[in-house]
């Protein structure tokens, strides 16, 4: 397998952690960021911390096709990892189109321009609002699913396309279901800083009843629930 992976909402809190654990273990990173709730100066402190001369990341939306089969293609890319989502509970309650057009519609442009390309292998970024209250703790992997928001109701329905498509064709997908990560990189170049303050994506209730989730990745690489940790920054542009 190719080590080229397009990291989407590659600047964000997870997202740069996730760029640093894939350097590190030899990866290639193409970013994919519309920086609506980041800052590109991000970028720069990954550089900082990883010794890259070069940190790749394309400014635009999930929603542009015509932008992620140029990725895709010109960077030779192997497999996905899709963090870019909107996530705020709180505001997808007022806003619920947005999120539906951003979190399922941006995953179906996502899953068809990676099918044209001929490409596999997806690491998609659910979350722990999936769950209902939970009755027990820890949550079990295998608890009934119920959304109580328009967030949780995107990331239900995400993991059932990736079902669905899982079963009518050859992918290969990983799925995520944390509840809200904390902490810093060890360097506290990165950490979480968002720029709304509305961005937490597990209701309190659940949070604070919150165990921990096992991460499995497809990536050829070993990942653990810690992993949610460039001097010149090469912002690319869509041709």
């Amino acid at each position: 397998m190719g080590r080229k992976i397009l990291l989407t909402g590659g600047a964000g809190y997870i997202g740069s952690h996730t760029y640093v654990a894939l350097i590190e273990a030899g990866f290639e990173v193409v970013i994919l960021d519309n920086f609506s709730n980041s800052n590109p100066s991000v970028l720069i402190r990954l550089g900082q911390i990883t010794g890259q001369n070069q940190v790749i990341c394309y400014e635009g939306s999930v929603l542009d096709k015509a932008l992620l089969a140029q990725i895709l293609t010109e960077h030779d890319i192997s497999a996905v990892i899709h963090f870019a989502a909107l996530k705020a509970v709180g505001e997808s309650v007022e806003q619920p189109l947005a999120y539906f057009s951003t979190n399922v519609t941006g995953l179906l442009c996502l899953l068809e321009e990676m099918k044209s390309a001929g490409i596999t292998r997806l690491v998609f970024s659910s979350s722990a609002t999936v769950y209902r209250e939970p009755e027990e703790v820890p949550i079990a992997e295998t608890a009934p699913l119920q959304f109580t928001s328009p967030y949780g109701f995107t990331k239900v329905v995400s993991e059932q396309i990736l079902t669905q498509a899982a079963a009518a064709d050859p992918w290969a997908f990983g799925v995520l279901r944390y509840f809200n990560p904390a902490g810093a990189h060890p360097s506290g170049l990165i950490g979480e800083d968002p720029s709304d303050i509305r961005t937490t994506s597990c209701p309190i209730s659940q949070r604070l009843r919150a165990a921990h989730c096992h991460i499995s990745m497809y990536l050829g690489m070993t990942t653990t629930p810690a992993m949610a940790q460039a001097n010149a920054i090469t912002f690319m542009s869509a041709t």
